[in-house]
């Protein structure tokens, strides 16, 4: 334990006892202080792991001001002190400091005061780094993180979520909001029916597992329309018992633009398909018929409809058949494309080229009749 630092605050004649003490335990003691000034100056020149620190001080500045002081510096510290009325204990409870010894003590008392004080810094500083992963785990995939009680009929935020609806704290006037003032700050009018039903829907549930998931518009600050997804599960307070919802909003406007568009593509793809006059159709990797236009189906003397979800298997001899579908499936392999004759059910001969645009929407095959 030689490598931890505590720094000792105490004017008293026992400081060098209790030096001689925190030595004897391994820890390292690179200075005893008297005053508050002096203490602030140490702990910002050796940033220690802990202060133990006398709450009667020697100086202008008494222990509770310093100790308020080494907390912003955010340096752990355990008060120390002769007596403990209820006036000062009440002082102390705000500082909220890992421990605090009642003078005379003996080794072994110190010894437990600092071993659970470094437990807890210890556990504290996991659940901080756990907590840092998850918000920029949060941030990189746009989360934020809500709750609603519905007892207060209040919203708290956090200043990621406002960061994402484009405002902060201050200029709403705080991190909390009643249910009608979020549906009219943020929610778009097209979700206000969705935002009612599955508010109330995870509040009666019975289920403590229940969780549910929608996807809404949502506004900005600034007027500017996203998209969202909201994950919703059940609040309870540290009785276990239901006051709520919480859940989480995740930005997913660029992945629905992006499906939207493939969508839109894929429609006038699918269009331009089935208006042509050539001969065209749609296959999987394995020879199923996916689409095929009037043309295409003609060609076979088919309807569309009598082509897809069935195989090439039950239009073809079986040579023919799996010579056919070798091909289809170099082209899913290579992305090349090929040209291939084979016979078809009506027509004498065709040939064609067998661009593959991707294993989701199949491998087209244009044909066109031969002379």
């Amino acid at each position: 334990m030689s490598d931890i630092k505590i720094v000792l605050v105490d004017g008293n004649v026992e400081a060098m006892d209790i030096k001689g003490k925190l030595e004897s335990l391994g820890y390292e003691v690179p200075c005893v202080v008297s005053t508050g000034e002096e203490a602030i100056k140490k702990v910002l020149d050796i940033k220690p792991d802990l202060v133990l620190m006398d709450i009667d001080l020697n100086g202008d500045m008494g222990g509770i001001e310093v100790a308020s002081k080494i907390k912003e510096i955010n340096v752990p510290l355990i008060f120390q002190t002769k007596e403990l009325d209820d006036s000062k204990a009440k002082k102390v409870m705000g500082i909220r400091p890992y421990g605090v010894l009642i003078k005379p003590y003996e080794e072994i008392e110190l010894q437990s005061t600092l071993e659970m004080a470094f437990y807890k810094i210890k556990a504290e500083n996991e659940l901080r780094w756990n907590e840092n992963r998850l918000k920029t785990g949060m941030d990189m995939a746009d989360m934020v993180y809500w709750e609603y009680n519905t007892e207060k009929d209040l919203f708290t935020f956090d200043d990621q979520f406002f960061a994402l609806y484009g405002t902060s704290a201050d200029e709403m006037g705080g991190n909390t909001m009643s249910a009608q003032e979020y549906v009219e700050r943020f929610v778009d009018p097209s979700a206000y029916e969705f935002m009612e039903n599955e508010l109330k829907k995870t509040f009666e549930a019975d289920d403590p597992n229940f969780s549910s998931t929608g996807h809404h518009w949502m506004k900005r600050a600034d007027g500017e329309k996203r998209y969202i997804v909201v994950r919703f599960k059940i609040l309870y307070d540290k009785n276990g018992r239901k006051i709520g919802t919480m859940g989480v909003n995740q930005d997913i406007t660029e992945e629905k633009m992006a499906k939207d568009a493939l969508r839109e593509s894929e429609e006038k793809y699918r269009t331009l398909i089935e208006s042509a006059k050539d001969p065209i159709s749609l296959y999987d990797e394995n020879g199923i018929f996916l689409m095929a236009n009037e043309a295409g189906a003609l060609s076979m003397g088919k309807r569309p409809a009598e082509l897809v979800g069935h195989s090439l298997r039950e239009f073809f001899p079986p040579e023919i058949a799996e010579k056919q579908i070798e091909l289809i499936r170099k082209v899913f392999s290579t992305e090349d494309g090929l040209e291939m004759e084979m016979p078809v059910p009506r027509a004498s001969k065709i040939y064609g080229s067998a661009p593959a645009y991707s294993q989701s929407m199949g491998m087209t095959i244009k044909f066109a009749q031969s002379k």
